[in-house]
């Protein structure tokens, strides 16, 4: 018998949980690419587009003002730090000196009207005011130190606070209405008061603004906090009383859905009900790459333009627990993927706007620039994915498309017995593109492994050449150079035996 070429076979969701036979068309390994429809797309490297920070940054934001300018601060164990040009500038409290975040800490950041607010627990709350500071100050005297803010219904609300009766973590306080800087308390006149929730695990939560209400996410829970006024002024119902999030950087807010990863997995909340987004996906995969040690490292984010949810974490092999590893959800088609990127934190970027002479200081030569001059990364006020690498610079993922790794679940081409493959056709489009692949064979469930050399295409045929007879196949795709979309791949196989 001839050998048949099957049909375009798609390479599917990543799946690892489910195993290597038998995965529902999933792929055991999607690498350095990000879901497209069907399809998978290139990732690109992290450009840096700033001076670094002296140290590591711990949380960022960009502000957007009325009349469209930005402006991007970030904060560091003991500074804050404000974007000026291709640098950043230290806008350090005058008074009180440096600060004194936590080797587990973080700066929270919320921005409310003409202020950027920002917590990073240990100090008290610090704000910027964009029409006149110059450095951070004090927001109020009376506030608390907090570790999550969020603005609900035109309050400043912190969470897990250290209050005038010590640390509360179970504890929500929200300012007067409309004045952060105002007078805090339980005053019923200016509507500022707290509310303790109890019996959620409230370590480490989050307090995600969906527009009318909020949601807080603790340890073990997640409540619903409606503005009903009159003497309760909030009213809080329990919306899930088991799951939540003991890590406050892995809770994002998207639209209407808040995204975090809890002890057993990843979830979205869309405000009626807790879906489980990684279970028979990614779960067991993820907690068994995470260096656990270090899991207070992660930060995520949301990239509006490839509609991705991203978790930055550090795998086992990262270099003293700091992230090098992206796990990326496309809400858009629910598939997973990861990428490889070492990254301090990922960051929401609003594009400054760049005039010629930054473009220039940015980029000394145009012919080596990463990005075309009417890149939406140089037009103001654009929002992209952003994050401040391991060199403590802030970048954007404008460089070279990253090298993709794809391998598939196992198949059995003969149902009655062994098969003799003759080659894969990988369906990968673009130009200069690069394809290599490998693969593997074994006899049964469960023997190990045996793995080919690296095969390149075949310049005429588009296939990569194999010639193996074996019960069980894979094939693991690397693929390079200047690639628009992975999609499928076709099988040329025969029945053992066959002539």
């Amino acid at each position: 018998m001839k050998y048949q070429t099957s049909d375009p076979i798609p390479f599917g969701e990543f799946k690892p949980d489910l195993g290597a036979f038998n995965n529902s068309g999933g792929a055991l390994v999607i690498n350095n690419a990000v879901p497209y429809g069907e399809n998978y797309m290139p990732f690109n490297d992290l450009d840096s587009i700033s001076a670094a920070l002296g140290e590591k940054c711990l949380g960022g934001i960009s502000y957007r003002d009325a009349e469209g300018n930005v402006m991007i601060f970030a904060g560091t164990a003991t500074k804050l730090w404000k974007l000026d040009g291709a640098g950043f500038v230290d806008v350090t409290r005058a008074a009180g000196g440096n600060y004194s975040t936590a080797t587990d800490g973080f700066w929270d950041f919320v921005t409310y009207g003409t202020l950027v607010i920002a917590s990073n627990y240990n100090d008290d709350i610090q704000c910027f005011d964009i029409a006149s500071s110059t450095e951070f100050e004090l927001m109020s005297a009376t506030a608390p130190r907090c570790r999550r803010m969020a603005i609900v219904q035109n309050f400043l609300v912190c969470y897990d606070t250290v209050d005038i009766d010590g640390a509360v973590g179970y504890r929500v306080r929200w300012s007067p209405l409309a004045d952060p800087r105002g007078v805090w308390g339980s005053i019923l006149a200016t509507q500022t008061d707290f509310q303790d929730i109890y019996g959620g695990d409230y370590s480490n939560a989050y307090i995600a603004p969906i527009n009318e209400y909020g949601v807080i996410v603790q340890g073990r829970a997640l409540w619903r906090m409606d503005y009903v006024g009159g003497d309760k002024i909030f009213e809080f119902n329990p919306v899930d009383k088991g799951r939540g999030s003991l890590l406050p950087r892995t809770c994002i807010t998207n639209g209407r859905s808040v995204f975090f990863l809890g002890e057993d997995g990843f979830y979205e909340y869309d405000g009626a009900s807790l879906i489980s987004i990684g279970n028979e996906k990614i779960d067991k995969t993820f907690f068994a790459m995470m260096d656990q040690t270090y899991d207070y490292h992660m930060s995520t984010t949301v990239d509006p333009l490839r509609k991705l949810v991203i978790w930055a974490f550090p795998d086992t092999n990262a270099e003293n627990g700091e992230c090098n590893r992206l796990a990326c959800f496309s809400w858009a088609n629910r598939r997973w993927t990861t990428i490889d990127q070492a990254v301090d934190c990922l960051f929401s970027f609003i594009s400054v706007g760049y005039n010629m002479d930054q473009i220039d200081s940015l980029y000394p030569n145009l012919d080596l620039m990463p990005i075309s001059l009417d890149s939406r990364i140089l037009t103001g006020g654009k929002t992209s994915l952003g994050a401040f690498g391991a060199d403590h610079s802030l970048g954007l993922f404008t460089g070279a498309a990253k090298q993709a790794t794809i391998q598939t679940s196992e198949v059995r081409l003969n149902a009655n017995g062994r098969a003799v493959l003759g080659g894969i056709i990988p369906n990968v489009d673009g130009t200069d593109i690069v394809v290599t692949g490998r693969l593997g064979t074994r006899r049964k469930i469960g023997d190990p492994i045996n793995w080919s050399g690296v095969v390149e295409v075949n310049p005429y045929t588009g296939m990569l050449d194999f010639t193996k007879e074996s019960n069980l196949f894979r094939v693991e795709l690397t693929i390079s150079g200047g690639w628009t979309y992975a999609n499928s791949l076709s099988i040329s196989s025969k029945p053992a035996g066959d002539a």
